[in-house]
């Protein structure tokens, strides 16, 4: 498995590393900034013609097992985008900042 990071940004370097990809794992924070920022992530990778997977990250814990509403509200908005949300979401924890 080779994992390759871009930055924002990098359109161009984007297109190319999604277009060499078997798989586009697209990492967002539920957070207005990234929701928005995710728009150009989703169409460069159907560009690519690549499998894409959106993955929530650094999402605050829930409570009594249900996920935090802004997380709830993040995945309800990255599934308009039709493509594939990943079975987990991965939160914030203090032990992750320190590492």
């Amino acid at each position: 498995m080779l994992v390759v990071d871009t930055r924002p940004s990098a359109e161009e370097d984007a297109l190319e590393a999604a277009t060499c990809a078997d798989l586009a794992l697209i990492v967002v924070k539920p957070s207005i900034l990234d929701l928005r920022a995710v728009a150009a992530t989703v169409d460069t990778v159907r560009q690519a013609k690549t499998p894409g997977l959106v993955l929530v990250n650094q999402a605050p814990p829930g409570r009594n097992g249900e996920e935090a509403a802004i997380v709830s509200e993040a995945l309800e908005a990255l599934s308009g985008y039709g493509l594939p949300l990943a079975p987990v979401v991965l939160h914030a924890r203090a032990a992750y900042h320190a590492a």
